[in-house]
C-alpha cells in the first residue's frame, strides 16, 4: 500500500487556509477524516477544530470531548482520523522542532498538514509523515482534486 502521497480537494484545502488566515496570529487546528487506498491516503474532510492551548500563539491542542467527537463523527460516516492540520502563525514552511517532539513523544504515524501564515497571509501548505525510528519527518505529496 502506497502512503507517500495523498489527495485533498481544492475545497477543504481552501477551508483550511480560510481558517489559518482567520485564526492568525493564532494556531488554527483541526483532524483530518479519511482513508487509506492502494494509491496513497485520501483525505475526505478538514474537521476543523477549536484550539485548547493555554497559548494558541505557540502551539494548539485540542480539547479531549471535542475530540472524542469527532472521532465519533468521523466513524459514522465509515471514515476513519488520518491525520491532524495546524498553522505556522510565523510562516514557518513545515514541522517545527516542537512538532518534532510531540510527534515523537505520541508516536504519532499520522498525517501533519501544516500551513504557513505570514501577516494573516497564506504562504505554503506541506503534508508529512513520522518515519523511522526515533523518527524523523518525511514529506507526503499532497495532490488537489
Amino acid at each position: 500500500m502506497k502512503t507517500d502521497r495523498a489527495t485533498l480537494s481544492s475545497e477543504q484545502l481552501a477551508l483550511v487556509i480560510r481558517a489559518a488566515e482567520s485564526a492568525f496570529p493564532q494556531e488554527c487546528c483541526g483532524l483530518l477524516f479519511g482513508q487509506r487506498t492502494a494509491e496513497g491516503w485520501q483525505i475526505v474532510q478538514a474537521h476543523a477544530m477549536r484550539n485548547a492551548s493555554a497559548k494558541p500563539e505557540l502551539g494548539f491542542e485540542f480539547e479531549a470531548r471535542e475530540q472524542l467527537r469527532a472521532y465519533r463523527e468521523a466513524e459514522a460516516a465509515g471514515l476513519e482520523i488520518v491525520g491532524h492540520y495546524h498553522s505556522h502563525p510565523n510562516a514557518r514552511a513545515g514541522p517545527s522542532p516542537t512538532d518534532l517532539q510531540i510527534a515523537r513523544e505520541r508516536y504519532d504515524r499520522g498525517l501533519w498538514l501544516i500551513v504557513a501564515i505570514e501577516n494573516g497571509k497564506f504562504i505554503d501548505a506541506s503534508l508529512w509523515q513520522l518515519h523511522g525510528e526515533p523518527g524523523e519527518f518525511v514529506r507526503v505529496e499532497l495532490r488537489q482534486h
